[in-house]
């Protein structure tokens, strides 16, 4: 999910940074994140717990750090945008 969100964001806000781009992408999965375990709090099998959305936000991040690392490596002028 959150490479999803950093793709769209990467796309509609061509002139951005990663920075913003990854900020905006993480509120997007913790919103996500959080209406699921709202969603699951209400289902008689499942427990909607707010530890799930701090290890969705932290796969996501641990995702998103990873891309940027691979960018910053292979690709470093992908980083340099012209404002």
């Amino acid at each position: 999910m959150g490479l999803v969100w950093l793709r769209a964001w990467w796309m509609t806000l061509p002139h951005s940074g990663f920075l913003l781009d990854a900020t905006l992408a993480l509120i997007g999965t913790s919103i996500v994140a959080s209406t699921d375990e709202f969603h699951q709090s209400f289902l008689p099998n499942r427990t909607g717990l707010s530890s799930d959305v701090l290890l969705d936000c932290l796969g996501a991040f641990t995702v998103q750090l990873v891309l940027y690392l691979c960018i910053r490596v292979f690709r470093p002028k992908r980083l340099a945008r012209a404002a």
